[in-house]
């Protein structure tokens, strides 16, 4: 892309290339979000079979329309795929940009090997994932080394695993997508939206809920903004484990197991959320630099272990519940897969309070169907 701004390196204001270079990466990134906002709902549909897509020409040949631009993407669009034991969508390795919407994708059969839509190894901004139904898939949407992917106003449910997974995908978009589990469905222990190994991204205007193992889950990412999401009954609302400089913002969590758990999670800041009726409020563990001020709290507290508390600011007036206990081992191990590495920490068998005000917690009450 900066070949166009060779004739710049040879100015003497260097803060000149740095500005058109600025202007120019985020005028990318607002246009593409523009171009999702144009695009009116397609309604007609067709019936297809499953999507294998590797390399440019065979993206070309399998779209309905455009040119690969950034300004008339390909679309493959108003497609129903309904196969057992295959991946819907699987595009990889393209350079062109390409937007898929508007498809319903079923996918049933054996678990743990198929995918509603994956996309690995397309080049930077080039991919759109917008306005698609995906159900029954181990993951729904997964994005695999495929920075600036912008997945917005998908509805994926009954899922087995996560409902959207991100992995080494940097400043990408995830936005006004619902994720749920439906009552009806079997054998599901699913996330809302995980996120591994990837930096400044923007996650905002979410729908998590109804999911067994919780809504927002964050390993090893860093700049990461959380903004005006719903999480709700689920294990874990909002879940930072051994990630930083996260800014988690206007969130509602509700009657989960726990709102918003920082595990090894440094620089967080916790702003106007709502925190809603969960067995535990806010919970924080091997943390450090945590501001939790603004909040609303209903029903719940701020849960710290005593290894935390001095580098924790939390609100005026806040109830907070101080662990004395050893913190318990966790599993740091984040070579791989995160998939299995999301298990939380146990909380520890005693609560010891601190200060001059001693608060007694005879019991909390589980919430009838929790497993510990």
């Amino acid at each position: 892309m900066f070949k166009n701004f060779k004739i710049l390196h040879n100015a003497k204001n260097s803060g000149v290339l740095a500005l058109v270079i600025c202007f120019y990466v985020v005028s990318h990134q607002t246009m593409f979000l523009a171009q999702i906002e144009a695009r009116s709902v397609c309604t007609d549909t067709e019936n297809h079979s499953v999507i294998n897509i590797v390399g440019d020409t065979e993206l070309a040949g399998m779209a309905s329309s455009g040119e690969g631009t950034v300004f008339s993407p390909y679309i493959i669009g108003g497609l129903i795929i309904d196969e057992a034991n295959k991946t819907g969508i699987n595009i990889t390795q393209t350079s062109k940009h390409f937007i898929i919407q508007n498809c319903t994708i079923i996918v049933s059969g054996e678990r743990g090997k198929y995918f509603g839509i994956l996309i690995q190894g397309v080049t930077t901004n080039t991919a759109q994932i917008h306005n698609n139904t995906v159900k029954g898939a181990y993951f729904g949407i997964k994005i695999i080394n495929s920075p600036g992917t912008i997945v917005s106003d998908n509805y994926c449910y009954d899922n087995y695993h996560d409902h959207i997974k991100l992995e080494k995908s940097s400043h990408s978009i995830i936005r006004n997508n619902t994720c749920t589990t439906t009552p009806t469905a079997t054998d599901v222990y699913s996330k809302g939206i995980g996120i591994w190994d990837s930096h400044s991204l923007t996650i905002i205007d979410n729908n998590c809920f109804d999911n067994y193992d919780g809504g927002i889950y964050l390993l090893d990412s860093t700049d990461i903004e959380i903004a005006n999401n719903l999480c709700r009954d689920g294990n874990d609302g909002i879940y930072l484990h051994h990630s930083s400089s996260l800014r988690v913002l206007n969130n509602t969590c509700a009657s989960n197991h726990v709102g918003i758990y920082l595990l090894k999670a440094n620089d967080v800041l916790i702003q106007y959320n709502l925190i809603k009726e969960n067995d535990y409020g806010i919970r924080v563990q091997q943390s450090e630099q945590a501001v939790i001020v603004n909040n609303t709290f209903q029903g719940n507290y701020i849960y710290l272990d005593l290894i935390d508390a001095t580098s924790i600011t939390v609100n005026t007036g806040t109830q907070t519940i101080i662990d004395t206990s050893v913190p318990p081992e966790t599993n740091e191990t984040s070579t791989e897969d995160p998939d299995e590495t999301y298990e939380m920490t146990p909380f520890p068998p005693a609560v010891e309070v601190i200060g001059i005000l001693i608060i007694a917690i005879v019991g909390i009450k589980r919430r009838k169907g929790w497993n510990y």
